[in-house]
């Protein structure tokens, strides 16, 4: 009795031949299916930018606020010195806004201090409600430390110069 030996290809003829034919039907699937699987990212990635194309159509509920729904109602502030051994004034105040948007916003104030002549002498940008949205209506502010003390500050203003939806 002869000894088969199966790494012999001449005992199979056909084997290598088999094993090609089913690798290279192994990896035609392979391409098959790699070509379906890039068009079906293709077709997702189509689907997501015609999505956000037609969301960034449609504004936003606070699209039609702008700067001029904000107001500001009034304003109180001046320098205290609470320190009893050295001089140390700090502003100390409050201030009321007026949302007449109909949504919540946040809202970017600037303050500006000037002196008797009208000139100004310090300003500063801040956002009262941090990064919350203000609801529609009056909303009640500190101004405590807003400005560093000057001598010269006689007046203040608050303008209200950005809107912006925070999330």
């Amino acid at each position: 009795m002869k000894d088969h030996d199966s790494t012999k290809s001449s005992s199979y003829p056909n084997s290598r031949f088999l094993f090609q034919s089913c690798s290279c039907l192994w990896q035609s699937r392979l391409l098959i299916n790699i070509r379906v699987y890039r068009y079906g990212d293709n077709m997702r990635i189509l689907f997501f930018v015609l999505l956000i194309s037609l969301i960034s159509l449609t504004p936003p509920a606070w699209a039609g606020c702008t700067v001029s729904y904000i107001s500001i109602k009034s304003i109180k502030a001046k320098f205290i010195d609470t320190c009893k051994r050295s001089p140390c004034p700090s502003m100390k105040g409050v201030a009321v806004l007026t949302n007449h948007c109909s949504e919540p916003v946040g809202v970017e104030i600037k303050i500006t201090a000037y002196d008797k002549s009208g000139n100004p002498v310090a300003a500063r940008d801040l956002w009262p409600a941090s990064t919350n949205n203000i609801p529609p209506g009056n909303y009640t502010f500190s101004l405590d430390q807003w400005l560093d003390y000057d001598p010269e500050i006689k007046t203040f203003e608050l303008t209200p110069i950005t809107i912006r939806l925070w999330r």
